[in-house]
């Protein structure tokens, strides 16, 4: 449970990010 959580939790990031470049 706990991996499966932070493995979504760091796809999570990952999507942020590339939000935050198409921004800039």
């Amino acid at each position: 449970e706990t991996t499966r959580c932070a493995v979504e939790l760091k796809v999570l990031i990952e999507q942020m990010r590339e939000q935050i470049q198409n921004i800039e």
